[in-house]
């Protein structure tokens, strides 16, 4: 049962773990083309127009 215990836990780790890279990866965007999660996205539109 504790052995049960642990690996689930590590199942659930794992899973925060992915989720949080996931949620970075679409917070700074891909990159590839200018869109929704693109280079420039809204954040990076606000520094433009702030220079």
């Amino acid at each position: 049962m504790q052995q049960a215990i642990a690996i689930e836990k590590e199942a659930l780790e794992a899973i925060i773990i992915t989720n949080k890279q996931a949620r970075e990866k679409l917070e700074r965007g891909s990159g590839k083309a200018p869109g929704a999660n693109g280079p420039y996205s809204q954040k990076t539109e606000v520094q433009l127009f702030k220079k």
